[in-house]
């Protein structure tokens, strides 16, 4: 009993494979739950790892890092073997598999199931944003951020659209004494630029990413700032974001945002975590639930791998 006990206690060891995209901060946010110091590798790198060295966790993000994460799980020993997002073969070989909701998803039993994308925004990281970062000069709170999109996939933020929510931000500056922090992506087409930039009547920061770039990308000071947001749901990276920031949010919809992208919104409004934009200018309410799926997967993992019947 007292090996368990000791062997619950001590430190896990957790690798991450990475494809050095975007999918690899998934994985690295979820091993920044479960160890003070997870090492990251190269999905083409692992040949090369001492396999005898193995470590408790190892944790993927796309079908490009499956190979290294099934292989390092069936080296030897007692490793947990992760992959998030589909990893599109060799399903029933992980230990877990992390897949977003709002996608079709296998129906096996180590499937696991986030509400939106695991992502890299919580308060720890606002607040320290909050520290190096001073508030805009000449702009009072509350603030609203305002998180704009454009064309891909997931449909299109037009110029009637920019329009619409220029006009939502203008009424919540007015309703609330309030200032508005606003900030494109690169794929914000310029004439929903000029259309937002037209219709803006109250005190405001405008960034434009394709602009001159004259600031930093103030995204991520913006979201720290903010008392509410404002963001756009053709990106669904952006609103799992947003909805972790612990801040009220607001869903910008229109038939311009590709329907699939509508069962989030609709999981997101289900859950406390968002509210439609038409909403934005009733009477405030506290915020309700914010998402945390880093620390959510964390914890299952650890209840697997700390289980006295962890093979």
């Amino acid at each position: 009993m007292a090996m368990q006990e000791k062997e619950l206690r001590k430190e896990l060891t957790v690798w991450v494979i990475s494809d050095d995209s975007y999918r690899s901060v998934q994985a690295i946010e979820v091993a920044k739950r479960l160890s003070a110091e997870p090492e990251v590798f190269s999905a083409e790198s692992y040949r090369n790892f001492n396999l005898r060295q193995l470590p408790d966790i190892v944790i993927g993000a796309g079908e490009e890092t499956g190979e290294a994460v099934l292989t390092i799980k069936n080296a030897v020993g007692k490793c947990y073997g992760v992959i998030i997002l589909d990893p599109r073969k060799n399903h029933r070989d992980f230990d877990l598999i992390v897949l977003p909701s709002y996608e079709p998803h296998p129906d096996f039993p180590n499937v696991f199931l986030t509400t939106g994308l695991i992502n890299h925004i919580n308060k720890p990281l606002l607040d320290k944003t909050l520290i190096s970062h001073q508030p805009p000069p000449n702009l009072v709170p509350p603030y609203l951020a305002v998180l704009v999109g454009g064309k891909h996939v997931g449909g299109n933020i037009t110029s009637e659209d920019a329009e619409e929510i220029a006009a939502l931000a203008n009424g919540f500056a007015e309703k609330n004494n309030a200032s508005i922090l606003i900030a494109t992506c690169d794929r914000t087409e310029k004439a929903a630029v000029r259309a937002m930039e037209k219709t803006l009547s109250g005190p405001n920061l405008f960034y434009d990413y394709n602009g001159g770039r004259e600031i930093a990308n103030p995204y991520i000071p913006f979201l720290a700032l903010a008392d509410a947001i404002l963001v756009t749901g053709d990106s669904l990276r952006m609103c799992s974001e947003a909805c972790s920031a612990e801040k009220d949010v607001f869903i910008y919809d229109s038939e311009n945002i590709a329907g699939r992208y509508k069962k989030l919104h609709e999981e997101l409004f289900a859950g406390g975590y968002a509210r439609p934009h038409w909403e934005l200018n009733f009477d405030r309410t506290p915020p309700g639930n914010f998402l945390d799926e880093a620390g959510r997967v964390a914890e299952f993992i650890k209840s697997q791998v700390t289980a006295p019947d962890f093979r």
